[in-house]
């Protein structure tokens, strides 16, 4: 038994951080679709799955894994390290099924170019609901997404923080 890697990711930031922290550790990683065919194998997860406006990518395959297994869930996405409509969010999304998960959240990067238009609508709309400030870092990482930047918050160092807890 041990610890599988995991990830579900849309534009690459979850894989990439996943391929980092198991290179780091000497683990297993593997795509959230090939799952199932390895999930008997390992007693524990570390799932890294890209967050798109608080819902995580490949949760419905996670769903699938025994419920004794151990999973450390490491949400990527744009929101701040302490937003808490994203915690509350994923909680009751897994929670209720994985009565110890743990989780982490990790910020990722965003390219305005590769967003379907729906996701360049809902970026917009966020932008608009956010902070007035401009001093606040939410507002002004919506801010150039609206503005055909990319946003780039990844931040390899994190790592090391979930690394220190398996």
């Amino acid at each position: 038994m041990g610890t599988l890697v995991v990830y579900a990711s849309k534009h690459g930031t979850s894989k990439l951080y996943a391929e980092h922290f198991a290179k780091k550790g000497g683990l297993e990683v593997i795509d959230y679709k090939q799952l199932k065919k390895h999930v008997e194998d390992y007693d524990s997860l570390v799932f890294f799955g890209g967050v798109y406006f608080n819902k995580a990518t490949g949760v419905k395959e996670l769903l699938k894994v025994p419920k004794e297994t151990a999973i450390t869930f490491v949400s990527v996405g744009i929101s701040g390290y302490d937003d808490i409509s994203l915690k509350r969010s994923l909680k009751s999304q897994l929670n209720g099924y994985f009565p110890n998960i743990q989780f982490y959240h990790l910020r990722g990067m965003v390219d305005k170019k590769q967003l379907t238009s729906i996701e360049r609508l809902i970026v917009h709309l966020v932008a608009r609901s956010k902070s007035k400030d401009p001093n606040d870092p939410a507002h002004t990482d919506f801010e150039k997404i609206f503005h055909n930047e990319t946003v780039d918050l990844r931040d390899m160092g994190k790592l090391d923080f979930v690394q220190s807890l398996q």
